[in-house]
């Protein structure tokens, strides 16, 4: 029996290749969510409404719009996919991080999304 000996680079390589995989499937869970579904779909809406309306955005200004609507998820991961899906599609790109002003997210780092289709309106 060998065993495989690899560097710490390639370890790494790995390490983030499987913690990848973990966001994508927990993503995928979350999106799916019966519980998350209205909220998603609400959530959709802000978005497409933040990539035409406004220059830079987070994932805090959808959620905003959202529960000024009074409209709640379980689970607000449950919008990562549709940033990841606008990325992928070319209509937003990732600018910066900030800390989260949402107090369930214990300020932790946020991308800056910058939309691509911001347009000015006369």
């Amino acid at each position: 029996m060998t065993t495989e000996t690899i560097g710490p680079w390639q370890q790494a390589f790995r390490d983030r290749k499987e913690a990848q995989a973990a966001r994508d499937q927990g993503m995928a869970q979350s999106a799916a969510s019966e519980e998350n579904a209205k909220a998603r779909a609400v959530a959709e809406q802000a978005l497409e409404v933040l990539i035409k309306t406004t220059p830079e955005f987070t994932a805090t200004n959808v959620v905003e719009a959202c529960t000024e609507l009074g409209i709640e998820a379980k689970d607000w991961r449950c919008i990562g996919s549709m940033f990841a899906k606008a990325a992928r599609d070319g209509r937003i790109r990732a600018i910066g991080l900030e800390n989260s002003r949402r107090k369930s997210r214990h300020c932790g780092d946020q991308k800056i999304w910058e939309s691509l289709e911001y347009q000015l309106w006369d």
